[in-house]
C-alpha cells in the first residue's frame, strides 16, 4: 500500500477501513507508522475514528492516508473534508464482519470511490446479498 503513496502531494490517497476503534488504532500506529518510520519521505495519517473532529477551517484532508471506522468514515465523506477522487488504495479490513453487520455505513462511502473501485463496489453489493439471503 505505502509503495503507491505519494508523500509530496497533499491530498488523500489511500483509505482503510476497520470495525473498531481498537483495530484501526493498531493499524494506525502499529502496523502504518512502523512502515512509515522508515521512508525518506513519511506520509501523514488522519485517524478518522470516534471523538476525532475535522480541523476546523480546513476544507479537505491533507493528509494521504485516512484510517478509520465505518461511520467516521462516512461522517467526514458526507462533509467535504474527504473527497475520494484521487484515491489508489482502498483496505476494507474484516469486510465479511463488516458487510454482514455494518451495511448501511459501508455503502454510503463505497458508493463514492472513484470508478477503478468498481469490481470492489460489485462484490460487496453480491455479499450483501449472499449475507441476508
Amino acid at each position: 500500500m505505502l509503495s503507491t503513496i505519494d508523500p509530496t502531494k497533499d491530498k488523500l490517497q489511500a483509505v482503510v477501513v476497520a470495525p473498531t476503534r481498537k483495530l484501526i488504532q493498531q493499524i494506525a500506529n502499529e502496523a502504518i507508522n512502523a512502515l512509515v518510520q522508515r521512508m525518506v519521505s513519511r506520509p501523514s495519517i488522519k485517524m478518522a475514528i470516534k471523538d476525532e473532529s475535522t480541523p476546523k477551517r480546513v476544507t479537505k484532508c491533507k493528509s494521504q492516508i485516512c484510517c478509520g471506522t465505518p461511520g467516521k468514515i462516512t461522517d467526514w465523506a458526507s462533509s467535504i473534508f474527504l473527497k475520494f477522487k484521487k484515491l489508489a488504495v482502498f483496505v476494507l479490513d474484516e469486510a465479511d464482519e463488516m458487510v454482514n453487520s455494518l451495511r448501511s455505513d459501508i455503502a454510503s462511502f463505497v458508493e463514492k470511490l472513484p470508478k477503478c473501485f468498481f469490481h470492489l463496489q460489485h462484490i460487496l453489493q453480491n455479499m450483501r446479498h449472499i449475507m441476508i439471503g
